[in-house]
């Protein structure tokens, strides 16, 4: 049988209208697909912004505990420094073991541990990308730099307590003192009158006095920016709250 060539024009086929119908439902699924997944990456992103602020908080709360506690041992620890500077002098008439005991507020000083256990996590991997609230996201790096200022502060301690250690291991025999109170109470080394100090030259102790008192106003200066740094972080812990309807 012949098949004649103009039969072929009138078989059924699919028009210009079906391929852009099929078009049009191509890019709609590819576009709901994109849609599908950008909303879950950013349910995702939310819900670990969410995660990252709940911690925020947490070490924001430990920094109030650590301060809280500091600032207690810090005000304990000026005033026996008070009285070592007030009764100094009395170092050279023989063993006093109140004035003895007060040694120890020169020996240490309060730790402040910074918790930015999550402050680290969001800048070592790049996430605070993630904290899309611009007065959360300040708030947050503005409390860090300050923090990151006093401990650069604390390092200026540190130096002045190595001089007060130093110049004390040089003016005052403890190492015997330790020894003779294995053997004698504090009452019987009083009345013996035993003496503990490796120098009288009144210039040394004077010196020593002067790193004593400089130690004792670095606790000072601590003090004050302590109460600053927890003053700051129940600022920023409301701030947190606030921004993201948190209990």
């Amino acid at each position: 049988m012949e098949t004649h060539a103009h039969e072929l024009h009138k078989t059924s086929g699919r028009g210009w209208k079906h391929y852009v119908y099929e078009f049009l439902m191509l890019f709609l699924a590819i576009s709901l697909g994109f849609f599908v997944e950008n909303l879950r990456e950013y349910n995702v992103e939310r819900h670990r912004e969410k995660e990252y602020i709940n911690s925020l908080i947490e070490d924001l709360a430990g920094d109030i505990l650590m301060t809280s506690d500091n600032i207690i041992n810090y005000t304990n620890q000026i005033s026996d420094i008070d009285t070592l500077l007030i009764r100094f002098n009395e170092f050279k008439n023989g063993y006093d073991s109140s004035l003895f005991d007060k040694l120890y507020a020169i020996e240490g000083y309060p730790d402040f541990i910074y918790s930015d256990k999550t402050i680290q996590q969001l800048k070592s991997a790049g996430n605070m990308r993630l904290i899309q609230n611009k007065i959360a996201s300040d708030s947050i790096i503005v409390y860090d730099s300050n923090i990151r200022d006093f401990l650069i502060d604390i390092d200026m301690t540190l130096s002045i307590f190595k001089k007060n250690i130093f110049n004390l291991y040089k003016t005052i025999d403890l190492q015997k003192q330790t020894f003779d109170l294995k053997t004698q109470s504090k009452y019987e080394l009083e009345k013996s009158g035993v003496k503990y100090l490796l120098v009288y030259d009144e210039l040394k102790l004077a010196q020593f006095r002067n790193i004593v008192y400089l130690f004792q106003d670095a606790c000072r200066y601590n003090v004050m920016r302590e109460k600053k740094i927890k003053a700051h972080a129940i600022r920023v812990i409301d701030t947190l709250k606030k921004e993201y309807h948190l209990d």
